[in-house]
């Protein structure tokens, strides 16, 4: 049995290194979107789902401590009590499983990220609620400060919820580190030439012009809608 729980802590060590969803760097007490720079580009809707996969790499959202994860979520567009209960089957908060939305955020950055129910090994052990939760760690609730301070959360949407919910976030804006844009669009020269009507700051640019725009500042206010007819 110890050799057997050795092997599965080693497995969801190396699960979360690869997905990047340890405890997040220092970053900025809130995010201001007014102070930054604001893409905007239209797109078939075939190549919106594309794109969705960027959030994967994380965009930003403000929060303040003592508000729960179920608060947060439900703030999301498009995540209603149903798809967060029922859809969400994998969540981790700082590279810990959660098994409980009611749980608060309690310190000045979070990394959360949320999944579908995933295949094998890793589907029953990171599950919520798994029967096997006595192998992996488990969040549990900090103390709370009693200020409502600001909490930057960078959200990490993996396969079938980046799919389902990624165009409405794109839609609505998200905010991204510029440098996780440029490096996935530089390995996508397709989408770059997909890009419609694209405005940087409010002026008109080409496409061509966009990864040049991008080396120069950390983060970006995406927003991309479709243009199907």
């Amino acid at each position: 049995m110890i050799g057997l729980q050795w092997v599965i802590e080693l497995y969801s060590i190396t699960c979360l290194h690869a997905t990047n969803l340890y405890r997040p760097r220092k970053m900025a007490t809130k995010i201001s979107e007014d102070s930054l720079p604001v893409l905007q580009m239209s797109m078939e809707s075939a190549f919106i789902q594309r794109l969705v996969t960027v959030l994967q790499s994380g965009f930003f959202r403000n929060a303040v401590q003592g508000e729960t994860l179920f608060s947060f979520l439900s703030s999301l567009p498009g995540f209603t009590e149903d798809y967060i209960s029922n859809s969400l089957q994998t969540i981790f908060l700082n590279g810990d499983s959660v098994d409980d939305v009611d749980l608060a955020f309690s310190e000045d950055s979070a990394i959360l990220a949320l999944s579908a129910a995933m295949p094998g090994l890793a589907g029953s052990l990171f599950r919520k609620c798994s029967p096997l939760v006595a192998l992996r760690k488990t969040a549990v609730q900090k103390e709370l400060s009693l200020a409502k301070s600001p909490v930057v959360v960078q959200v990490k949407l993996f396969n079938v919820i980046a799919v389902e919910k990624g165009r409405t976030l794109l839609a609505d804006g998200v905010v991204l580190n510029c440098q996780d844009l440029l490096s996935f669009l530089q390995l996508r020269p397709t989408l770059v030439e997909a890009m419609c009507d694209i405005t940087f700051n409010s002026r008109p640019i080409i496409s061509k012009d966009l990864l040049t725009q991008l080396e120069l500042f950390p983060k970006i206010l995406l927003k991309c809608k479709s243009n199907d007819v």
